[in-house]
């Protein structure tokens, strides 16, 4: 039921204008993906970002602890029946606008791919091929990934 949700909220979804930067980083995974990704999280002193710029949101159903005091747990009973989410702190991320969104999953879950269409940048990556990615990175490993992805951003970064 709650995945039917998700599928129609994600078709129906507004999430506005991702042409302007904004600041930081969010960065989007699965708890099975969590090991790996966590080594993401150093992307943030190599884009030289500060600590409160910086999301790492983990979609998961079941019970995690995460103890980055700058880290969400997102499962689908955070959302209500009426479509909202009941978690504020994970509602404020979504109405920000970060500089890139980092999509890193072994194998994208729904849930996962709501996530990374939610959060808002208007540079968009994935491992995967998402819908709402704007680059994607066909790197199961996460040093392959991270090495693909500051080539790129230094690129965006020289062009912009």
């Amino acid at each position: 039921m709650k995945f039917s949700l998700l599928e129609r909220k994600i078709s129906k979804l507004n999430v506005g204008n991702n042409d302007s930067f904004g600041k930081g980083l969010a960065i989007v995974t699965t708890a099975e993906s969590l090991v790996e990704a966590k080594k993401l999280v150093e992307l943030r002193q190599k884009f030289n970002l500060k600590n409160d710029h910086f999301k790492f949101i983990v979609c998961t159903e079941k019970p995690i602890v995460i103890e980055d005091k700058n880290s969400l747990l997102f499962s689908a009973s955070a959302i209500k029946g009426n479509g909202d989410f009941s978690n504020k702190e994970l509602k404020l991320v979504f109405q920000q606008k970060f500089e890139i969104v980092i999509g890193f999953s072994q194998k994208p879950t729904k849930l996962f791919q709501f996530v990374f269409k939610l959060v808002q940048a208007p540079l968009k990556t994935s491992n995967h091929k998402i819908s709402t990615a704007n680059l994607i990175i066909n790197a199961d490993e996460v040093k392959s990934f991270e090495n693909e992805l500051l080539n790129y951003y230094k690129t965006i970064k020289q062009i912009r």
